[in-house]
């Protein structure tokens, strides 16, 4: 398995602060080991484990910008 010390291309993370499935503090090691140039993470404060409807849009919109 890969870590996100591996990843080069172009990412995008996104962090729920009420998420108990993938711990913040776990998902903002994971952005923060990762070498990507082109990087970006969104936080929410009452997100849990899974995507709100802006995130998810804006980051559709990126990668269809690709």
């Amino acid at each position: 398995m890969q870590s996100a010390t591996a990843l080069e291309c172009p990412v995008r993370f996104v962090v729920g602060y009420s998420d108990v499935t993938c711990p913040p503090a776990a998902v903002w090691a994971g952005y923060n080991a990762c070498p990507a140039k082109d990087k970006a993470i969104a936080a929410r404060v009452n997100m849990t484990h899974g995507v709100d409807g802006a995130s998810y849009w804006k980051y559709e919109r990126w990668v269809r910008g690709k």
